[in-house]
């Protein structure tokens, strides 16, 4: 199935409100919170462990759940985060690589 660009944000929004609601405490550990978004859409997983290797190559330190829900959750997505699911949906590994310098050490990967 090929999405196009507004079908996978109208994917990602939902995909963010729906990741919001199925976890609702701060001390969920980061496995069941990523079987979570695998759940919801498989790219979703595969973005977020891509995002989460990059945070910690470029901050050297593990991203914790609550900064990953963070990311997920704020307002429409962290940008580069929702990219990176839109990349990893897409198997684009040369888009993926470019956003994982992207990734910021500030404010949990903000």
């Amino acid at each position: 199935m090929v999405l196009t660009r507004g079908l996978m944000g109208l994917l990602a929004a939902a995909f963010i409100g729906s990741v919001a609601h199925a976890v609702a405490s701060d001390d969920v550990p980061l496995d069941e919170y990523l079987r979570a978004l695998h759940g919801i859409m498989p790219a979703a997983r595969d973005g977020a462990e891509a995002y989460m290797s990059a945070f910690e190559r470029k901050c050297g330190r593990t991203m914790r759940t609550v900064e990953l829900r963070a990311a997920v959750s704020e307002g429409t997505g962290d940008p580069i985060l929702m990219a990176m699911i839109r990349a990893s949906h897409y198997k684009d590994s040369e888009i993926l690589r470019s956003l994982a310098t992207a990734v910021s050490c500030a404010g949990g990967g903000h």
